[in-house]
């Protein structure tokens, strides 16, 4: 499930698209960086992911040590910021 590379866990209620222009972005800044990033949308039909990370989205890092948890896409820029050694 987790691989070599950073991983970003986001929920995913029932397969839908939720997040997707954030997401892109998201990838893209990784890319940008030369940082290696693969999102893992999880079945959350229930909601209970949040409570079991603390936070509905994870960034993994390659050693399975969360980088960051956090409820806005937008911050996880940053945590990508440092993963890149900025």
């Amino acid at each position: 499930m987790l691989g070599p590379e950073y991983t970003l866990v986001v929920p995913d209620a029932e397969g839908s698209s939720r997040h997707t222009a954030e997401l892109d972005a998201l990838t893209a800044k990784a890319a940008e960086l030369g940082v290696p990033l693969t999102v893992l949308r999880l079945s959350d039909a229930g909601g209970s992911l949040g409570s079991l990370f603390g936070a509905p989205f994870v960034l993994v890092r390659p050693d399975q040590h969360v980088a960051w948890r956090g409820g806005d896409l937008a911050s996880a820029e940053k945590a990508i910021d440092i993963a890149a050694g900025w």
